[in-house]
Protein backbone atom coordinates (compact mmCIF):
# COMPACT_ATOMS: atom_id res chain seq x y z
CA UNK A 1 0.00 0.00 0.00
CA UNK A 2 1.30 3.42 -0.90
CA UNK A 3 0.80 6.65 1.02
CA UNK A 4 0.42 8.58 -2.23
CA UNK A 5 -3.11 9.77 -2.95
CA UNK A 6 -2.29 10.37 -6.61
CA UNK A 7 0.47 9.06 -8.82
CA UNK A 8 1.29 9.29 -12.50
CA UNK A 9 3.86 6.90 -13.97
CA UNK A 10 5.60 7.38 -17.31
CA UNK A 11 2.77 9.41 -18.87
CA UNK A 12 3.19 10.04 -22.61
CA UNK A 13 0.80 11.87 -24.90
CA UNK A 14 1.15 12.18 -28.65
CA UNK A 15 -0.96 14.23 -31.04
CA UNK A 16 -0.08 12.56 -34.33
CA UNK A 17 3.69 12.94 -34.67
CA UNK A 18 3.87 15.64 -31.99
CA UNK A 19 5.12 14.45 -28.59
CA UNK A 20 3.34 16.62 -26.00
CA UNK A 21 4.35 14.59 -22.92
CA UNK A 22 7.28 12.21 -22.65
CA UNK A 23 7.52 9.94 -19.60
CA UNK A 24 6.09 12.27 -16.94
CA UNK A 25 5.98 10.75 -13.44
CA UNK A 26 4.85 12.37 -10.19
CA UNK A 27 3.53 11.22 -6.83
CA UNK A 28 1.43 13.38 -4.51
CA UNK A 29 0.89 12.62 -0.83
CA UNK A 30 -1.96 13.95 1.26
CA UNK A 31 -1.34 17.53 2.36
CA UNK A 32 1.30 18.26 -0.28
CA UNK A 33 1.11 21.16 -2.69
CA UNK A 34 2.80 20.99 -6.08
CA UNK A 35 3.22 23.48 -8.90
CA UNK A 36 3.56 22.59 -12.57
CA UNK A 37 5.55 25.34 -14.28
CA UNK A 38 7.17 25.71 -17.66
CA UNK A 39 7.37 27.72 -20.82
CA UNK A 40 4.51 28.10 -23.27
CA UNK A 41 4.08 24.87 -25.19
CA UNK A 42 5.83 22.78 -22.53
CA UNK A 43 2.77 20.52 -21.99
CA UNK A 44 1.38 21.86 -18.70
CA UNK A 45 -2.22 22.05 -19.88
CA UNK A 46 -1.96 18.67 -21.60
CA UNK A 47 -0.63 17.14 -18.38
CA UNK A 48 -3.46 18.61 -16.31
CA UNK A 49 -6.01 17.40 -18.87
CA UNK A 50 -4.58 13.87 -18.62
CA UNK A 51 -4.65 14.05 -14.81
CA UNK A 52 -8.28 15.22 -14.82
CA UNK A 53 -9.51 12.72 -17.39
CA UNK A 54 -10.04 15.24 -20.17
CA UNK A 55 -7.48 13.40 -22.32
CA UNK A 56 -6.35 9.79 -22.26
CA UNK A 57 -2.59 9.24 -22.13
CA UNK A 58 -0.98 7.54 -25.11
CA UNK A 59 0.93 5.42 -22.60
CA UNK A 60 1.59 5.35 -18.88
CA UNK A 61 -0.73 4.89 -15.92
CA UNK A 62 -2.53 7.01 -13.34
CA UNK A 63 -3.19 5.79 -9.78
CA UNK A 64 -5.46 6.99 -6.99
CA UNK A 65 -4.66 5.62 -3.54
CA UNK A 66 -2.46 2.98 -5.15
CA UNK A 67 -5.16 1.67 -7.50
CA UNK A 68 -5.00 2.13 -11.28
CA UNK A 69 -7.40 4.70 -12.66
CA UNK A 70 -9.36 3.13 -15.52
CA UNK A 71 -11.83 5.15 -17.57
CA UNK A 72 -14.01 2.54 -19.24
CA UNK A 73 -16.15 5.03 -21.15
CA UNK A 74 -15.84 8.70 -22.12
CA UNK A 75 -18.79 9.48 -19.84
CA UNK A 76 -17.04 7.97 -16.81
CA UNK A 77 -13.88 9.85 -17.73
CA UNK A 78 -15.78 13.15 -17.78
CA UNK A 79 -17.55 12.37 -14.51
CA UNK A 80 -14.25 11.49 -12.79
CA UNK A 81 -12.77 14.82 -13.77
CA UNK A 82 -12.78 17.54 -11.12
CA UNK A 83 -13.65 19.87 -13.99
CA UNK A 84 -16.95 18.06 -14.57
CA UNK A 85 -20.02 20.07 -13.73
CA UNK A 86 -23.58 18.91 -13.91
CA UNK A 87 -25.71 20.86 -16.27
CA UNK A 88 -28.33 22.92 -14.60
CA UNK A 89 -31.38 24.40 -16.19
CA UNK A 90 -31.64 28.15 -15.77
CA UNK A 91 -34.51 29.09 -13.54
CA UNK A 92 -37.28 31.18 -15.05
CA UNK A 93 -38.38 34.15 -12.99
Amino acid sequence: MTDEVFEARAICKFFGPVKALNGVSIGVRSGEVHAIIGENGAGKSTLMNVFCGGLLPTSGQLYRHGRPVVFRTPRRRRRASPLHRRRSTPSKN
